[in-house]
């Protein structure tokens, strides 16, 4: 193949690989998953910092692995962005549009902290069976829903053990 075939072929193939990441991440909603992950992220940490008694200390060094893991999760979903040419951006004013992630005030008994958790895990977990349906054609962003949801089901579980406790 003579060199003006390979470098028209690569520029096709570069044009198709940005017209399709482009017109993608419309549709997986990678930053509102940035968003959801900050919840949820927000409301571990005030667990961590506001949970008293009986479980207390387990609940507090267990919300401290989970915000460590969600630090994690976060930085790949931006980072996800960054590949697909986006900016992540979160703001205080988007973060409290959505209403599903409820955030504990003030102290909080352990058995409500972990009610608070147990819920807010579930609404990212049920979002992200959504966007797992509708990221087939971007296996990536697909592998990362999935890993995603895979994860936080067994930060959910470990909860429900403390929970019965």
């Amino acid at each position: 193949m003579n060199l003006f075939k390979r470098v028209f072929v690569a520029s096709l193939f570069m044009s198709l690989i940005s017209f399709t990441t482009f017109s993608q991440i419309k549709n997986y909603q990678l930053p509102q998953t940035l968003r959801l992950l900050q919840l949820l992220d927000e409301s571990v940490q005030l667990v961590h910092w506001n949970a008293e008694g009986a479980g207390a200390y387990n609940l507090h060094e267990l919300t401290d692995e989970f915000h460590a893991d969600l630090d994690g999760f976060k930085d790949q979903t931006a980072e996800r962005l960054r590949v697909l040419r986006m900016y992540p951006e979160i703001s205080h004013e988007k973060l409290n549009q959505n209403e599903n992630i409820r955030l504990p005030e003030g102290k909080i008994k352990v058995q409500d902290a972990l009610q608070y958790l147990i819920s807010n895990y579930e609404v990212v977990i049920v979002t992200l069976e959504d966007k797992i349906k509708n990221s087939a054609d971007d296996l990536v962003t697909q592998d990362l829903y999935i890993g995603l949801k895979g994860a936080l089901q067994l930060q959910q579980w470990k909860l429900k053990i403390q929970q019965d406790q």
